[in-house]
């Protein structure tokens, strides 16, 4: 079995790096320079943050291939995981992966819920905010938990199936997956993942017209200072919802693969890399438009 593309390898490695260093650049920054009026809302990007620099870190560890066949679904593995030799390992670090790149575009709907929230109600308290970030990552940390812990396929299966379904041959590769992605474990993740992502995109779409006109009326008092430091978060969240859509393509190209339409190794191993964009970029995002941070 030959390896990943050098140059799919190499772009990979540094998103990952980008987003770690930069997170944890931005977790200095929110401890260290968040103004009193926005502690609350720096809760919800230290989650964010949190979120991205656990993904990238188990990205970095693990560059998959992802081969959906038939109704099977099968993860190649490689990185520095693999010099472990456990099928096991990888599939864990896999789920706590795919468990961030999912809860990434909720997160991406809870802020710009949260930003019109506090436009029409009082802030709630940081103590309230962390509550409620740890309720609304339950569901994600249990789907995903309970696809960790599930029984993979055999080895020689899914060896056999991809063999005479598409001509690939893996021997020697960590291999992992199911036969039946129509288990109930399987599904719901694949559910938790794909279904969501166009509905939530187009309510972080129309959250953001809606906080935009609210701040360029008057109709809501508040200083000229508060009214800024609105309109960087939302720009900073504008950003970051765009990139939402480029997740949106990692569920097509997946969904692509599943329905037997498309089957490429470029195409396979660059599903996941579309998420990486988002885990390298939105951290920058926030730096660079919140006035606090950039400075």
């Amino acid at each position: 079995m030959d390896g990943p593309p050098l140059a799919l390898y190499i772009v990979h490695t540094v998103l990952c790096l980008v987003s770690i260093v930069a997170n944890l650049m931005l977790f200095v920054l929110i401890f260290m320079h968040t103004p009193p009026a926005n502690r609350s809302y720096s809760i919800l990007i230290l989650s964010l943050c949190a979120l991205e620099l656990v993904t990238s870190t188990s990205s970095l560890l693990l560059f998959q291939r992802l081969i959906p066949c038939g109704t099977s679904l099968f993860m190649i593995s490689s990185g520095p995981s693999i010099l472990f030799h456990s099928r096991r390992l990888c599939f864990v670090l896999y789920s706590i992966m795919m468990h961030g790149h999912s809860h990434y575009i909720w997160m991406m709907a809870f802020l710009f819920c949260f930003r019109y929230f506090v436009l029409v109600k009082p802030t709630p308290r940081p103590r309230s905010v962390a509550i409620l970030c740890v309720l609304y990552y339950i569901p994600t940390a249990i789907v995903f938990g309970v696809l960790a812990g599930s029984h993979l396929a055999p080895e020689k299966e899914m060896l056999e199936k991809l063999r005479t379904s598409l001509g690939y041959d893996m021997r020697g590769a960590i291999i992992t997956g199911y036969m039946d992605i129509f288990e109930p474990r399987v599904i719901s993740a694949i559910f938790w993942v794909c279904a969501p992502s166009a509905p939530l995109a187009c309510l972080t779409i129309a959250l953001s017209g809606r906080i935009h006109r609210k701040l360029s009326g008057r109709s809501i008092a508040m200083s000229d200072n508060t009214r800024r430091l609105h309109r960087e978060l939302v720009q900073a969240l504008t950003v970051q919802a765009a990139l939402t859509i480029v997740f949106t393509l990692s569920v097509v190209s997946y969904l692509l693969g599943q329905l037997n339409i498309v089957h490429d190794p470029v195409v396979e191993y660059s599903t996941h890399m579309m998420g990486e964009i988002c885990l390298a970029t939105s951290p920058i995002v926030t730096i660079h438009y919140v006035r606090s941070y950039r400075r």
